[in-house]
C-alpha cells in the first residue's frame, strides 16, 4: 500500500511541510511503515542522505536501502527532509503546556525544556508525576527555578540578601527537585526575586546542583549597562 502526505500541507512553507512529516511519521504509534524518497538528516552532523527509513511502533528501526515488506505501508516523501525531532532547550511552555504543545509539535519539536529564567513548577516531583499520569505528545524536562524556590522560603520578604539559614532551606528544596529529575539550577538574576540574591547565595546553590551532576543556566543580572559584569558573575558561578 502506498500513500502520500496530505496535500493540504502544500499551502504551507517547505520547512513546515518537512516538520509535519517528522511529527506524523515518528510520533504516531503505527505498527510499521516505510518512508521513502526523503533527504534524511540524522542529527550527527553527517551530510543529508537519500535513504529510506522504517518506523515500527513509533521507533526508527532501519535506515538505508530498504525494501518494503509485504503489505507494509509506504510513505512517499520525495522533495522533503526527514530529521529527528528537535529539542527546544529554553522554553516557557510551562506557562500553558496544554495549549502550546500543539504549536511545538507542528514545528517538529519533540522535547521541550522548561523551568527557565528562575521560574519552575514546584515541587517538581509532583509535576513530573502529573506528566506521567497524563502524557502529552512531547517529552518534558525541567530545571529547578531559583526564583521559585527563593520565594517558597522567603515569601514576600525577598527584597534582600538571604540569610545562611534561608540559603540552606532553598538548597534543600533544590536537592529535592534534583532528586526528582531536574536538569539543574536555573536563575533569573534580572528579575524578582532573584535580582536580590547575592553571588554567594547562587554559588552555594550551584554547588548543590553540581553534587547531583546538574547544570547551571541563567538569565544574567544585566543585558545592557552592566553586561560585562553580569557575564563575569555567570562565569564565576559556573566555575
Amino acid at each position: 500500500m502506498v500513500r502520500s502526505l496530505d496535500r493540504r500541507l502544500e499551502r504551507h512553507s517547505g520547512r513546515l511541510v518537512t516538520l509535519c512529516l517528522i511529527t506524523a511519521c515518528l510520533c504516531a504509534p503505527a505498527a510499521a511503515e516505510l518512508i521513502v524518497g526523503a533527504r534524511v538528516v540524522d542529527g550527527t552532523g553527517a551530510p543529508a542522505r537519500d535513504v529510506s527509513v522504517r518506523v515500527e511502533g513509533g521507533r526508527v528501526t532501519g535506515i538505508g536501502d530498504l525494501v518494503a515488506r509485504e503489505a507494509e505501508p509506504v510513505v512517499q516523501a520525495a522533495g522533503l527532509v526527514l530529521a529527528p525531532g528537535f529539542v527546544d532547550t529554553h522554553s516557557h511552555h510551562d506557562r500553558d503546556l496544554e495549549s502550546t504543545t500543539p504549536a511545538a509539535i507542528t514545528q517538529g519539536i519533540t522535547t521541550i525544556v522548561i523551568g527557565a529564567d528562575g521560574a519552575s513548577r514546584h515541587p517538581l516531583e509532583s509535576f513530573f508525576a502529573s506528566r506521567q499520569a497524563r502524557p502529552r505528545a512531547v517529552n518534558v524536562a525541567s530545571y529547578s527555578g531559583h526564583g521559585t524556590l527563593r520565594r517558597a522560603v522567603m515569601g514576600e520578604d525577598y527584597e534582600r540578601v538571604a540569610t545562611e539559614a534561608e540559603i540552606e532551606a532553598i538548597g534543600a528544596l533544590l536537592a529535592a527537585d534534583l532528586e526528582a529529575g531536574a536538569l539543574g539550577l536555573a536563575t533569573g538574576l534580572e528579575y524578582d526575586p532573584g535580582i536580590y540574591a547575592s553571588t554567594e547565595e547562587v554559588v552555594a546553590l550551584a554547588r548543590v546542583a553540581a553534587r547531583y551532576g546538574g547544570r547551571y543556566a541563567s538569565h544574567v543580572r544585566s543585558e545592557d549597562r552592566d553586561l560585562e559584569a553580569a557575564y563575569e558573575e555567570l562565569i564565576a558561578i559556573g566555575t
